[in-house]
């Protein structure tokens, strides 16, 4: 049948284990979210509070590139960005809180992920 075919795509929801992910708090109250989905490499940033400050998900590969993932808008849902990563790299990442152009706060790197999975 059509549903057996193994050049069919991949399902659009993932396994939960391809996908980690990490909150932030200040001041005694969560402020963000930032995960990493190595099935189709895509970092997600959800700024959680509406106070003036914006969430970077910052991130780093076994194999030199930066990315990052960034949302200043608290009213809507995660933010999704899109990578092209070496399949057989990993990355890790972490959570950052700003305020205009300063750091508040970071959360500590993630361990590295396989990316690809």
């Amino acid at each position: 049948s059509f549903d057996d075919d193994p050049h069919d795509p991949p399902p659009s929801n993932p396994p939960d284990r391809t996908k980690w992910c990490q909150t932030i708090s200040f001041e005694g109250a969560q402020r963000g979210i930032g995960c990493f989905q190595a099935y189709g490499d895509h970092l997600y940033a959800q700024d959680t509070k509406a106070d003036g400050r914006w969430i970077r998900v910052a991130a780093e590969t076994d194999y030199g590139p930066k990315p990052d993932c960034k949302d200043s808008n608290s009213k809507g849902g995660m933010v999704d960005c899109d990578l092209d990563l070496n399949e057989s790299g990993r990355l890790r990442f972490r959570v950052q809180l700003w305020d205009a152009k300063q750091k508040i706060t970071e959360s500590p790197w993630t361990p590295f992920h396989p990316i690809g999975q």
